[in-house]
């Protein structure tokens, strides 16, 4: 049992392991005719800090968004934002990010990835676009958020940027935590943290790569049979247990490269004694040794 001292929260300790990186490219105030849309490859994120505007999504009924609103996609979308009155096919006529003055509509926007594809397996079990509605329960974090990026934005003092990628990094985390308390998943990692006793062994996972864990150890922190623990674990995540410990134990293991580690020292870390099945198992991960993933950072 770990002790509250030593305890992280699945979401913290996931999130910071797969290092989410999130920027915020544009703080501005549209009025006029004007027209936002995407970057073809981008995960990206639009959050209104006032007024309102419209959202088409290809192939869906278009939405208004108001002051407050969050809009993140987790995956490649297309979409425009313009303004609510303008028609569509006055929208059509728009020039992309014209307009960029003060004026009636607020839009902060911002994209966010990660170091290395397959941790894009913590996302999956989102939808590909997630709306968050300000709420009673979002105004709580949405309104601080705004107001800090605002003030820092027009501060443009010392430490701003790194102030200003903190408080973005914010926003994709609470959105994920408030889509996480929703309930509302397909399968994937995530719906995991939200299972009260699959989350346990997600947790011992965690918290403990170097285990030696068997089917039935985890079984054990889920309170569960060993049958039922499998078949749950599948069905909530897509993955069997030891496909995920796999999964988790070679994200550490890059986490741990980067920050300079030695790979022998990773390789005992995350439960391997020998040094070459571990390598086996990150190349067949990532593509490339770990060795040479360190040879990489050490020359950037």
């Amino acid at each position: 049992m770990l002790s509250h001292s030593t305890y992280k929260d699945p979401l913290s300790i996931m999130l910071s392991t797969v290092r989410l990186n999130v920027e915020l490219s544009v703080n501005a105030q549209f009025c006029g005719g004007w027209l936002l849309g995407h970057k073809t490859g981008a995960k990206s994120f639009h959050l209104i800090s006032h007024g309102e505007c419209r959202l088409a999504l290809a192939g869906e009924e278009e939405q208004v968004l108001h002051a407050g609103d969050l809009i993140v996609f987790m995956r490649e979308v297309q979409h425009k934002l313009y303004p609510v009155e303008c028609s569509e096919d006055e929208m059509e006529k728009l020039a992309f990010d014209s307009g960029l003055k003060k004026g009636t509509t607020g839009i902060l926007c911002g994209s966010f990835s990660y170091e290395n594809e397959t941790s894009e397996s913590v996302l999956n079990a989102l939808p590909a676009v997630l709306v968050v509605k300000k709420n009673a329960q979002t105004k709580s974090w949405v309104d601080p958020l705004v107001s800090l990026i605002q003030l820092e934005s027009c501060a443009a003092d010392l430490g701003s940027d790194l102030i200003l990628k903190q408080l973005a990094e914010s926003l994709i985390i609470h959105s994920i935590r408030s889509h996480i308390k929703s309930g509302t998943f397909d399968i994937g990692i995530l719906k995991l943290i939200a299972d009260q006793k699959l989350s346990k062994a997600l947790i011992a996972i965690q918290n403990e790569p170097e285990s030696n864990w068997t089917l039935e150890q985890l079984a054990r922190e889920s309170a569960m049979s060993r049958t039922a623990f499998s078949t749950q674990f599948k069905s909530v995540s897509g993955w069997t247990p030891m496909e995920y410990l796999t999964w988790w134990r070679m994200q550490k293991a890059w986490s741990m490269i980067v920050d300079g580690k030695s790979v022998g020292f990773v390789a005992e870390s995350v439960g391997y004694r020998s040094e070459s099945a571990f390598s086996r198992i990150f190349k067949k991960e990532f593509g490339l040794g770990p060795g040479e993933l360190r040879k990489q950072y050490k020359a950037g």
